[in-house]
């Protein structure tokens, strides 16, 4: 048994610790249904995916998505077909000779063995997977096409094809075309909210019956976070082109949430999700710098095990990283949620939504958001107490989703 996953994150550029929690959420639950597979997923950072997320077999991503390789509609163009032994065969060759004799997609290979490996894969897999994430939105289009193109060559060689707990936004352009022509055939869709996505993906023609909404496929890993003092302000926030917040933002939410732990005699703990490119910790630091407030001067987490610790030092978490959130509400910490942009509005009011408790989403670009803040955080802070109890039975309600969802995988195969 042989499963090929496409991700959210190949860890080129961002090194995401949400993404870290749906890959290892991946790999507990494939092992438990598919004992014995392989488990391969594509990565640019293969020690990573060693280190945190075993025992999944990383695959190169690089040059993976160059071009696409299938046409929309799913129609198989050169190299992966039913001839596909004979064409690895004709690349092995190929390697002998000039490479200025050969023609274009042929000398493509010749130097490119990841590329190889990627179709070989393909061709052998007996299931194919897209991650959780928030890539199916324009702000992310070329990478949505990358992945799609992935799940078109699983379909044109006829392999069973799921996608688990995205989220799904209006695309246009070719990302919309492709999404119009893949998604469709797709046999199993998880999505991580119930406003935006089934909606999304109604219109792009997928039945009904194949959508569930699961909430984010990270609650498997954040749920089995411990709880300790709670007494701090967890903080956590992206400035970002793609999220709208720049400095000036910034600034004002760090004044607001020093402002909220003063009244409360708390200590602020950074939970940084993205530490590289960009930088969450550093956001972090923008938006506190200069202010008199008490904040957790260790190192920044390296793992999801010790972003969790954190989380569970929180009695609420004021965050505009949206894993951030979904670890606290996993762990049954009220959140105040920021968002500046349409992507984030619909990211945290679908988690406020799948969640039902413990979620207030501040819009950043509304009047007055600072005063926004300050009251959504006392009132998250005086309620905390009562609503951990709900907050934790609905987080075990998802689980219990999630796990039946993923268990469907075992009737594609």
């Amino acid at each position: 048994m042989i499963v090929l996953i496409d991700c959210s994150n190949y860890f080129v550029r961002w090194f995401n610790l949400g993404d870290v929690a749906l890959y290892q959420a991946a790999a507990k639950r494939l092992s438990e249904i598919f004992s014995g597979a392989e488990l391969h997923i594509l990565t640019a950072a293969p020690d990573r995916i060693r280190e945190h997320c075993s025992p999944l077999r990383p695959l190169s991503s690089d040059a993976v998505h160059a071009r696409d390789w299938f046409a929309p509609g799913g129609t198989s163009r050169w190299p992966v077909d039913g001839a596909w032994p004979l064409r690895r065969t004709a690349i092995a060759m190929a390697r002998r000779i000039d490479r200025r004799l050969l023609p274009p997609r042929l000398r493509a290979f010749v130097d490119a063995p990841q590329l190889e490996a990627y179709f070989q894969t393909l061709w052998q897999s007996d299931l194919v997977l897209l991650s959780g994430g928030g890539y199916f939105t324009d702000a992310f289009a070329d990478h949505a096409r990358g992945l799609l193109d992935t799940l078109a060559g699983a379909q044109a060689l006829g392999r069973p094809t799921a996608i688990m707990s995205p989220g799904f936004e209006h695309m246009t352009g070719a990302a919309a075309e492709k999404a119009r022509a893949v998604l469709p055939n797709v046999r199993l869709i998880g999505c991580r909210d119930d406003t935006t996505s089934p909606e999304i993906l109604k219109a792009f023609g997928v039945p009904r019956d194949r959508v569930v909404a699961t909430g984010d496929d990270s609650i498997e890993i954040a749920i089995a976070g411990r709880m300790q003092e709670r007494n701090a302000i967890g903080f956590g926030l992206r400035v970002h082109a793609y999220a709208n917040v720049d400095g000036a933002r910034a600034k004002a939410v760090g004044a607001a949430v020093a402002d909220v732990a003063g009244g409360a005699g708390a200590s602020v703990i950074p939970l940084p999700i993205n530490l590289v490119g960009p930088s969450d910790s550093a956001s972090i630091r923008q938006a506190l710098d200069g202010l008199d407030v008490d904040v957790d001067s260790r190192p920044d987490p390296a793992t999801t095990a010790a972003l969790l610790e954190r989380v569970g030092r929180c009695r609420i978490v004021v965050t505009g990283a949206y894993h951030a959130a979904v670890f606290a509400m996993a762990m049954g910490i009220p959140v105040v949620a920021l968002a500046a942009s349409d992507h984030y509005r619909r990211k945290f009011g679908g988690l406020a939504s799948i969640f039902r408790n413990g979620c207030r989403v501040v819009d950043l670009a509304a009047a007055a958001p600072a005063e926004q803040i300050r009251a959504a955080a006392l009132e998250a802070w005086d309620n905390a107490d009562g609503l951990h109890a709900p907050m934790r039975t609905r987080a075990y309600e998802l689980l219990g989703i999630q796990r039946a969802f993923w268990r469907r995988l075992r009737e594609l195969v």
